[in-house]
């Protein structure tokens, strides 16, 4: 596991192969926010984060329409 801009990168062994994903910790630390109803720390959020969330939620609504 590494960090580097905001980002943190895993190794996951998935049976015959190691796969790496990306987390974004802003994302992380946003859902936590929302799991614990902390509602200011979630309008604390980074410039641009709000923009990406949106596209996310979005996305989850045309697939779930679909």
């Amino acid at each position: 596991m590494s960090s580097f801009q905001g980002k943190t990168e895993v190794l996951v062994d998935e049976a015959r192969n190691m796969v790496r994903y990306v987390l974004d910790e802003n994302l992380i630390d946003f859902g936590s926010a929302l799991e614990e109803q902390d509602y200011d720390r979630c309008s604390s959020a980074p410039a641009g984060f709000t923009m990406h969330l949106l596209h996310i939620l979005c996305i989850g609504l045309i697939k779930s329409t679909s």
